[in-house]
Parts: C-alpha cells; structure tokens; sequence
C-alpha cells in the first residue's frame, strides 16, 4: 500500500522538528526533495501528525498537553530521576523513557515554530510496531493503558504519585440486608467514570442513574447475607466519596444487539454542561465550590462501531492560542487600513499605536511581534533591528514610554507623570488578569456574541490574544471554535465520546498567561530554539528555491512567420536562451537584465509570453501595462517562453497576438491528392473565412466548396448555416482533418456519395460471434451507427445487415456486450433502447447464438458439480420457483435424481449458502439477470445442520495395489480412508461428532473403547490443518461448515491435550538408505516457549539421545522441501532488544501435524534431509507446472479463473508498559 514511501536514507533535505529530539525514527521520513515543514498557522498551536491510525493517540496527548497542572508535573521530574535518552540501550540502565518523551513532546507542542509534531519517538517508546500505528483502537483504552504505563514508569520518582494526585478518585458501595439490616461497604478507586448513553438524556441524568438510583437486589439477583447466612433481598447504591482535581468521563456508546448479533453504536442525543455540579452524586451533598467543575476538553469519535476517527475539542487555559472568528478577521483588515503605512512610522510611535489598539491593558510580548508582522508584513528583525536593536532592548531603552515586565513579557503604555517600576507588574496588567479570573469580559472568547465595544475598529487584548477560547484539535489541523458547536457533538455519527472537567477552584497564575515557556526546563528550551533556528535558515533557502524559475528567451531576428505560425528561420531549429529569475522581482526588473544579457537592441523593446503550439510559436500580450507588477502576477511560471520583440512585427510582417489570434493546425484532404497538407488558421476565423480562402487557393468559387470534418471515416459535414461560427465554436483542434470536395470536378468525389451521419452519432463495434459460418461473407466485424433512443433491435438489424448475414437469423441470435476481459455479459433484451442498457460511444458487441430475455424473464450461468467448472446458460422466468429452476437445469444437463440443491455463488466466484426455501421465487430471493448458481450433488439439508466427511488415518506403506486408499499421506507413510459423510446439528458439542465417528468404526469392525482414544483432525487439501479440541466446545464455534473433511486417528492410550500443546509427527532417518521410519506422535508443550531449542529438547527427550548430538528439520509437504531448525542467529550489534523466535511464525510456521525429521549427527552428518520419494515428488510439481504453463498459454480466455484462497488476517499488539 505505501510502496517505497517510508524511506531509510537521512539528507539535509530531510524536514527537522518532526523528531525534534535525539534520533529521528526513520520509518515516516519524507521522501527526498521535500520542503521544510510547515510554521504554526493562525491559531498558534500545533498540530500532530497522524501516522497512518492513530488520531486516538493525537486525541489523548492534545488533552494531557492542555492539562497545565499535569504537563508542569512531567516538566518538574528532573533528569538525575529520569535518567538520559542516550543511555537507553546500554545494559543495566534505568532509562524513564516515556516520561521523557513525553517532555519532550509536550515542549515540541509549546515551541516548535512548526504546523504539525511528530510522535513516532513516542511510540517507540511504547513498543509500538509499523502495523500497530496502523490499526484503529479504542481512545477510553488507550486512557487506562497510558496511565497505567505512566504510573509504572514513575515508580520510585518524585512523581509517581501523579496519577492518583490528579485523576484518582473513590467510590463508596453500599449494600443493605432487607431482613437483618447488615450493612456491607466497599470502596473503591476510579481513575475515569464509565457512564451508560443508553437511556439517558444528558449527563446529569446518567450521573443520577449511578449515583441517586437504589438498586433492589431481589430474585435471580439476590444477595447472600453473611449474618443471614443465605440468599436474601437487599438494597444497593453508590455514592462519590472523593472526586479528584481532573474528572474524566467514558462515555459508553458502543452496544451488542443481542437479537442481531452485532455491535452498534448509540447516536441519540446526550447533552452535557459546559459547569458540572457534582454535589448531588456525592456521599455528602453540600453547595461548595469543591464540587464545581468546568469543561476543557471533549474528545468527539467520527464513525460507527468498526472504525472512524478521533479528534478534540479543547479550551485553551493558558491563552497559548489566538482565537479568532469571522467577525475578528474582518476588524484586522480594518484595523489595518485605519493604521495606515505603518513601515513609514517612527519605531516608538509604531509601538505606541500598536499598543493603544492593543486596549488600555497592554499585551503580552508575542501579542506584539504577531500584530506587528502581520500589519507590516515583516518582522521586527528585519525592519528596526539593524538601526535600534531587539524589540526587548528598545522597549527597555524606552522606559519613560513603556511598561515592559520580563517575567510574564507583558507590554504596556506608561500613563503621563506615571513614575511606577517597570520592573513589577502593573496595574492594568492585574487588572486584566483579576477581569479574567472572574469572567467579567465584555466578549468571551468562543461565543457566538457580538463584540460589545464602542467602535468595532478598535482592538481589545482579547481579539489578539483571547483567553479561554476553544480549539478542533483534529490531527495536523487546528482551528478555532465557538462553544455552540460543542452542542453539535450531543448526537448523530460524529459525538463525544470522552469528557474531561477541571475543577473550578484550580487558578493558573499570572505568569502562565500567554506564556508558552512557563515551567519548561531550560534544556528542552535551548534544544528547540536549536531546531527552531535552522527551521528558519531551511524556510528562508527553501522560499529561494522555489521563487527561482527557468524561462526560455526567444528573440524575433531568429523567427519568420510561416503557414500561419511562427517558424524558426535557421534550419537548426530554435536558438532560444536560458535565465535563471525570481519571480518576485517586477517587470522592469526583468527588462533591464535582458537588455544587459543582449548588450544592445536597435528600435522598440517588448517582451511578450510565448507559447509553442503545434502551428508554431505563438505570442501573447501578458506583460504589457504597469510595469512594477510581479512576473508571478503576470501568470510567468517554471518553463515558460518569453518573446523579445518591437511589439508589432516580425521580419515586416503583422503578427497577431492572443488567445483569440491562437493558431489551430488542421489537415486538409483533397480527393485528387494523396498526401494531406497541413496548414494553421487563426481560431476565431469563421468558416466563411476558411471556406473563402481555401476556394481562393484552390482556384474554384466558394459556393462549389463543400466541407466535411472528420475525414475520412466518421464524415460531418459542415453546411453554409454554420458559416457564422468560429473554428472554435466548431470545435476544431489541432490534427483534425477536414475532407475538402468540389461539385463536378473531375477527380473529387461528389459529397453525395459519402455517408452523411446526424450529429449526436455514436458507433459500436459488433463482432461476428456466430458458432455457423456458412453465410459469413464479411469481415467478421463491422462499425454501427447509432443513437441514445435507438432500440436494442435496430441496432441488430443494422449490425446483421453490416455483417452480410441472413436476416432469418434474426430471431436466433442476440447481442451481448463484451467486459473487455474476455467474458460476455448478458444478452441486451430488445425492448430496451441504447441509453437504458448503457451502451456508450465505442464500446464492443458480440452476435451470439440464442435469444435475449425479455422483462419478465432472468438470464443465469449455472456451474454443476462439486467443482467450479464449466458453465450452462439458461433463460428463466422470475415466477419460477427454487425447486422448478433446479429441475429445468437438472432436465437440460441430462441428469437425473432428486439429491441435488442450489447455492449462490459470489462475485469473487466463490461458493456461498444454499437456497433452502426451495418453494420461493427467483424473484423474491432478488436474484438478477446475470447471477450465477452452483447446483450441488447432495440432499439439501435442514437448516443448521453440517455435512461432514470422515477419512480414517492409518499407518502403513504405501500400496499401489490398495484402491480403497483414496487419498495417501505425507511422504505416503499414512493413507487416509473414506468412512462415510455425517450429519449433525451446527450446535452440537466436539464429544457429539466423536459419538457419531464411533458408530462409523463400529460399522467397519473398528472398536473403540473410550471418545478419549479418538483424535480428530481437520483436514484441507487432503492435509493436517489442525486439532480439533475443547470437547464441549460447540461445531461452529470450532470453525466447521459444510462438506469440511475430518481426519480419524486411534490412539494406542487415552489423550487430553491441553490448549498449549502441538502434536507432531516425528520420523527418523535411516542412514544412508534416504528413506525413514514409521510415524512417531510427539506432543510438544509451548506453555513456555516455543524456540528450536525448547523443541530439540523434546525431541531428545523423546528419542533418549543428548541434544547436540541431533539434528532437526521441518517438512513442507506441498513443496516436498526441508528446512533446518536452529536457533536465530545472533547479531554483533544489537540497537534494539531482539524478540525471542518464536517457530510458529516465519519461516517455520509450525503447527499440528507437522511432520519433524531426526537425524544423528553422529552416523549422518549431511543436512540434506531429502527422500528418493521426495525427488519424485518435486519432480512431478516441475512437470504439472510446466503443463500448466502451456495450459493458460492456451486456453481460451473466455474460461473464469478460479478465485485465489482467502488469506486470514492476525494482529498482534505488543504490551508497551
């Protein structure tokens, strides 16, 4: 699926920041030649790359990060307790690795000038693979699972209480005996509340359910009483004894419908608060303030119970985002243009303005330089920075003007005669924040209400730099919000699914308002100001080299115009000139080069856009006008011709410019002539025009000029009505050929005699398909004209009159179109018209023998026998039953009996159910025309139950004389028995198909004295597949169906195998005679592990010989090779802990009934483990490949392939804690 998208070679090319710490994880590096990443966009926060599923992940660490309480608590561990992410792979280290990561993907989030983070380090400190980030999962598992991993890895720290501190609250159960009065508590922790959406409208309403709801225990759900000493009714409820600072809400939308049988998902409204009161849940309701909480954070699932997409809507804390709405965008611009120019301002009364718009409270230092860049549309730096220094500097040097305070980097105006200290902050500045804290704003960010200020164009701190403001948290994208589209997230297929409130008594301080390096250490910060800093060099060569354009310079001295186009003159061709330009720079610019690159230029000097048609180059008037434009503006891009001209001439001669002026090349046909002449005419000729000068040219009068276009097949012709248009309103392109004939000439033909079509004619190609072809006289093959409203029977009519056949086989034969793969789909019924049985322009229809169904009948392919083979077709009525198709198919194959039955086959090709009602119509079963239906020797059977094929295993030789043998074993050591075919319920238990099986024995004079000497086996493709265990394990649920073949081995002694064990089949080898022993059955515990040596040993064990002195291999019996089985050799330098081998993956792929050769070492030291019958055997695969080669090369395409075996998909998830 992604190719050689995941490449492995590092360039400086390569995007920094996606790691941004330590080694970058190769496995999602951008292709060569990319650009740098993207900066932050408008909002200011960053985004998370998905990794191919994991927006759940992306969903979860955006929360956390926009947890300040829980994200300063990962940034106060100290790396004396962590530990260094360069140690991690030395031996006896304690590297903390995902609290380091963790830190260093919260502060990538906070810095890095970058759209888009990456968490591919994070995940591999999870121990996460490629197929992992792959697959979809649960976002409320993941919650658990990571906090739980983040717990774990702060043991021993000073964090590892951080869990419990911020999220672990208690529960108090109580249960009442309703006889005695004996009261039973309980209390236990919770980390997140799982709370049912099933019946309940909101989620105060599903609160109450859990925790204001007496549950009566009575009935089938009694309690036993310890003081009763029995079964009793009771009473039970639950109450919140302690909630913790952060309340994390599951919300349960995913359910079973026990009736269908499936999953789904709850979509019904549920709505929830923006302020949560918890007092009435819990063990002591009061009214406090402790029981307050607000909302932040809302992770929404897209999509139903099988799969979607996660993403979060979270409330910016901190203010480390600017949220803007429609109605804010519109104030910039006009914020803009009330400010004027500002690059023409003194620096000082730039920064006052900019301030005052800014409100009387000031604005923090970023607040600033974002404002100031985009109104100047530069920065700072490259403004001021030359002539006064950094912005921090001169509003330092300023302090009779500004108030700057370098803790929290909050600006403001000093008021006149204000001799404050610009050190501390002031009092706007507590005055702004103590507004905040209280909510008094006069526009709350992320409302839906209108700004409520004198004069619009005025900015308040909030519009740069709003607080509290929510933000879609969707992947790489983030974009601001308003609080009514929370409501959006209460029902229907995109909902929320996990709900996090904060207390309402948690405050941030002052420092951390706007300020994105709060509390982040000193060594995270330096690192990414690092990264931030080369991001800006790469940005800067990267805007270079993607302003850089090449342009082709033609000059007019080295063209002529020629048949209508701009020719070159020299024989050589075109001598045109290469430059190297920035397409921002302006017209004059690039004037001024060119007259310095030709040195001199005799008379008027223009450029022009060129471009080169088919007729020749064609000039065009883009650069004309003000001249201070940008080549970009005038439409200049990479690889476009410029022409160097007076602007009027070329060689003396007009030349016309424009796009009405284009030249079209045409190819004109004369009947007298033999080669076309082509020749360019201008597009917005008419064909008066054009039919006037080519009678002029050829010396005849216009009116005996007759015009047709398409020549010579498909012939139009263009008549005098059409005189008025223009080439281009005729549609004329470059290489059409126009067909040029003159009444009465001698030598043209007469336009009479060539074939007028309609406009609006499409063509089929009808080929003769025909089995008699006596009266075949044409080609085999002819083009038919024909319209959309054409029927199905002119079409035949005129296709049988093409093809020269006889017309009294028009009622034997039909037409049917042809896939293109060599199959032919169902015949058209003639009462259909072209556009009802989707017939389009060009398309391919065979004449077949037979005739086509009308309405009220089916056309249907029937396959019989127990193998797909070959194919009978028949013609059906809708009302025919089940019952009476099968015996119509039965009567034109020629067999008889009443054991057969019809089943549905997939458009894969692929065997489905049988049809059981046989007493329904084809019609009711919404069977189409062109289905296809299997008929299947065999009873057709009672629903529910099986039919299932019994072989008996036995151990012997292999004899060419036995013919009751139907089937030989591996190697032929065992030959397989048919007994006879059983039928049984799909319900029944594994013990009921033994009792069945040992009837069966009982019949051959086989006795069997226990079900526990019975070894049943699965069979496929007439090899072990798999043990057939858990004796009460019921049929289907052990994977059985219809016609599945069992295997029937007797066991000297009782068995029962546990689910860990592997029966396999030992043999010996006998030195030096290539052949080997009887059968021997080892079963093979893998409770442990499954490796080669864990397997040598069980070997010896068995044999009684020492390990070294064996040696193993496993057989593969559809190829007749062996492979060796040892130990994974070991590599000199391990990055990564290797994973213990495991023989039940590639490239052993071992399993029940492998067969397991043994060889001593001592008295045969060759590995080659091959048989005389194994020689035979791979060489008899080479011949029946070789004949099946010759076979496809052969066969007549029109044969079905067989569908290729389905292969199981298994996923593996790794523990990462």
């Amino acid at each position: 699926m992604f190719g050689n998208l995941f490449a492995e070679e590092e360039d400086e090319d390569k995007p920094v920041g996606m790691e941004p710490f330590g080694q970058a994880s190769r496995r999602y590096a951008p292709s060569k030649g990319t650009g740098p990443p993207a900066p932050r966009q408008a909002s200011r926060l960053c985004g998370i790359l998905n990794q191919g599923a994991t927006c759940y992940l992306n969903a979860l660490l955006q929360t956390l990060h926009h947890t300040p309480e829980f994200r300063e608590a990962i940034f106060s561990l100290k790396p004396e307790e962590l530990g260094s992410l360069e140690d991690k792979d030395n031996a006896g280290s304690k590297v903390r690795v995902i609290p380091l990561q963790l830190q260093r993907i919260f502060s990538t989030l906070l810095l890095l000038d970058q759209e888009a983070a990456s968490t591919t380090s994070l995940t591999d400190s999870f121990g996460w693979t490629d197929n992992q980030e792959l697959h979809q999962h649960d976002v409320q598992e993941l919650n658990r699972i990571l906090c739980g991993a983040i717990e774990s890895s702060l043991v021993g720290t000073s964090g590892s209480d951080l869990i419990d501190r911020l999220y672990r609250g208690t529960i108090r159960d109580i249960i009442e005996c309703c006889e005695c009065g004996n009261v039973r508590e309980l209390e236990e922790p919770f980390f997140d509340l799982m709370l049912s959406v099933c019946g309940a409208d909101s989620l105060e309403e599903a609160l109450s359910s859990c925790f204001q709801h007496v549950e009566l225990m009575e009935g089938a759900n009694c309690y036993h009483c310890t003081v009763c000493a029995r079964l009793v009714a009771a009473t039970k409820e639950s109450k919140l004894r302690s909630l913790p600072p952060f309340l994390t809400l599951s919300l349960l939308r995913f359910n079973f419908d026990a009736v269908k049988c499936k999953r789904y998902k709850e979509t019904g409204p549920f709505t929830f608060p923006l302020h949560l009161h918890t007092g009435p849940y819990c063990e002591v309701a009061k009214e406090s303030e402790e029981f307050e909480y607000d909302l932040y954070s809302v992770i929404v699932h897209k999509g139903g119970c099988y799969g979607g997409h996660y993403h979060a809507f979270i409330r910016d804390i901190d203010g480390l985002g600017v949220w803007s709405s429609t109605k804010q965008e519109e104030i910039v611009k006009k914020k803009e243009s009330n400010l004027g120019p500002f690059p023409e301002l003194d620096p000082v009364e730039f920064c006052k303005l900019v301030i005052c718009q800014a409100g009387p409270h000031g604005l923090t230092m970023e607040a600033m330089c974002k404002t100031m860049q985009e109104v100047m549309g530069v920065s700072w730096k490259k403004k001021y920075r030359k002539q006064h220094g950094t912005l921090t500097k001169f509003l330092q040097a300023h302090p009779d003007m500004f108030i700057f305070n370098k803790d929290v980097h909050w600006i403001s105006l000093r008021e006149p005669g204000d001799s404050g200290n610009a050190g501390t902050i002031n009092g706007s500045c507590l005055m702004a924040e103590e507004c905040y804290r209280q909510n008094l704003r006069p526009h709350r960010a992320g409302s839906a209400e209108p700004l409520d200020q004198p004069n619009n164009n005025v900015f308040s701190v909030e519009d740069v730099w709003p607080v509290g403001g929510w933000f879609d948290f969707d992947d790489s994208q983030v974009r601001p919000i308003s609080e009514r589209e929370l409501e959006q997230q209460f029902e229907g297929k995109e909902s929320a699914y996990m709900l996090f409130y904060r207390k309402s008594t948690l405050k941030r301080p002052v420092e951390a308002f706007g300020n994105p390096w709060y509390k982040v250490p000193q060594n995270l910060t330096d690192e990414v100001d690092e990264i931030n800093d080369n991001l800006l060099k790469r940005r800067h060569n990267h805007e270079l080299q993607l302003n850089s354009i090449n342009v082709s310079v033609h000059l007019s001295p080295h063209y002529e115009l020629r048949d209508g186009g701009l020719q070159a003159r020299s024989p050589e061709g075109d001598a045109a000139l290469t430059m190297v330009l920035d397409r921002r720079m302006s017209v004059a610019q690039l004037k001024s080069e060119l007259l310095q690159l030709l040195g001199s230029w005799m008379g008027h000097f223009e450029v022009g856009l060129a471009k080169h048609l088919p007729a020749g180059l064609h000039v065009y008037p883009g650069l004309c006008g003000d001249e201070q434009r940008t080549l970009v503006d005038c439409g200049i891009e990479d690889g476009c011709s410029l022409f160097v001209w007076d602007g009027q001439k070329v060689q003396g001669k007009t030349i016309p410019t424009g796009v009405d002026n284009e030249p079209v090349l045409l190819n004109l046909h004369r009947m007298s002539v033999v080669q076309p002449e082509c020749r360019a005419f201008r597009k917005n000729m008419t064909l008066r025009q054009l039919r006037c000068s080519l009678a002029r040219d050829m010396g005849v009068t216009a009116g005996a000029l007759r015009i047709s276009r398409g020549w010579p097949k498909v012939q139009v012709e263009l008549t005098s009505r059409q005189d008025s248009e223009t080439l281009r309103g005729l549609s004329l392109i470059d290489g059409d050929s126009l067909g040029l004939v003159v009444q009465g000439a001698k030598g043209d033909m007469v336009l009479a005699h060539t074939q007028t079509v309609m406009p609006g004619t499409l063509w089929i190609r009808v080929v003769d398909g025909l089995e008699d072809c006596s009266t075949k006289e044409g080609a085999g093959e002819a083009m038919v004209p024909f319209q959309e409203d054409t029927p199905i029977s002119t079409i035949k009519a005129s296709a049988i009159n093409k093809l020269q056949l006889d017309t009294n086989i028009s009622d034997t034969c039909c037409l049917r179109v042809d896939a293109g793969t060599g199959l032919l789909l169902t015949p058209l019924s003639e009462e259909e018209r072209a556009e009802e049985a989707n017939l389009r322009n060009g398309c391919t229809l065979v004449l077949k023998d037979g005739v086509a169904p009308t309405a009220d009948q089916l056309f249907l392919h029937f396959t019989i026998g127990s193998t797909l083979g070959s194919e009978l077709e028949m013609i059906v009525d809708k009302s025919c039953s089940v019952r009476e198709c099968l015996r119509l198919v039965l009567d034109k194959a020629g067999l008889t009996g009443c054991e057969w039955h019809l089943c549905r086959v997939s458009l894969c090709g692929q065997t489905q159910g049988p049809l059981q009602d046989e007493d329904i119509t084809l019609e009711h079963l919404h069977i189409c025309s062109g289905d296809h239906l299997h008929v299947m020797e065999g009873k057709l059977l009672p629903k529910g139950f099986l039919r299932l094929s019994v072989w008996l295993m036995e151990d012997g030789m292999r004899q060419e004389s036995d013919k009751h043998a139907d089937i030989q074993g591996i190697m032929g050591y065992e030959k397989l028995t048919k007994l006879e075919e059983v039928q049984i319920s799909c319900q029944a238990s594994l013990d009921d198909l033994k009792l069945q099986v040992m009837t069966l024995l009982d019949m051959e004079q086989i006795r069997v004295q226990s079900l526990f000497r019975l070894r049943l086996w699965l069979l496929e493709g007439k090899h072990y597949s798999r043990i057939l265990q858990n004796s009460q394990k019921q049929l289907k649920k052990l994977g059985l169906c219809s016609n599945s073949q069992i295997g029937v081995q007797l066991l000297d002694k009782e068995e029962t195998l546990r689910p860990t064990d592997m029966v396999l089949r030992l043999r010996r080898h006998i030195p030096g005679l290539r052949i080997y022993t009887k059968t021997e059955d080892l079963v093979f515990d893998t409770a442990q592990d499954c490796t080669a040596r864990s397997l040598l040993l069980s070997v010896a064990m068995h044999v009684k010989l020492s390990a070294e002195q064996l040696l193993i291999a496993k057989h593969f019996p559809t190829t007749h090779e062996w492979l060796i089985i040892e130990d994974a050799p070991q590599a000199r330098k391990i990055k990564k802990k290797r994973a213990k081998q495991n023989l039940r993956q590639f490239p052993y792929h071992l399993k029940n009934g492998d067969v397991i050769g043994v060889k001593n070492k001592q008295t045969d030291p060759s590995p080659d483990f091959s048989s005389f019958e194994d020689d035979m055997q791979r060489e008899q695969i080479k011949t029946m490949a070789e004949q099946q080669r010759r076979q496809s090369a052969s066969k007549d395409m029109s044969t079905p392939r067989s569908p290729r075996p389905e292969v199981p998909l298994s996923i593996s998830v790794a523990d990462f804690r």
